[in-house]
């Protein structure tokens, strides 16, 4: 699921979408579906921060709360050709945090 790239942004001949919202209503689905303290990994190129802008949306919109438990770059030659193979992918892992 990419989040797309703002116009002035020189990579954005190769993705112009901006699927903010339709994120936001991923991120409550997996919510829904995962059980209490249930894990959602995410792997990307794209910055930590851009991976999980859709967290506090979540939170304030639909009272659904993830927890960051883990968030570094990881040893691996997987690249991404759109960062020219410079970036090191990084791993996210939040909980989903549950009343029952």
């Amino acid at each position: 699921v990419d989040c797309g790239v703002t116009m002035e942004s020189e990579r954005s001949r190769w993705n112009v979408s901006d699927n903010f919202e339709e994120i936001v209503l991923i991120g409550k689905k997996i919510h829904e579906l995962l059980k209490k303290d249930g894990l959602f990994v995410i792997v990307t190129s794209r910055s930590i921060q851009k991976r999980i802008e859709f967290v506090d949306e979540v939170k304030s919109k639909y009272s659904r709360l993830f927890h960051q438990i883990y968030a570094a770059p990881i040893h691996t030659e997987l690249r991404d050709w759109r960062d020219g193979d410079t970036q090191r992918p990084k791993m996210i892992i939040l909980k989903a945090k549950k009343e029952k």
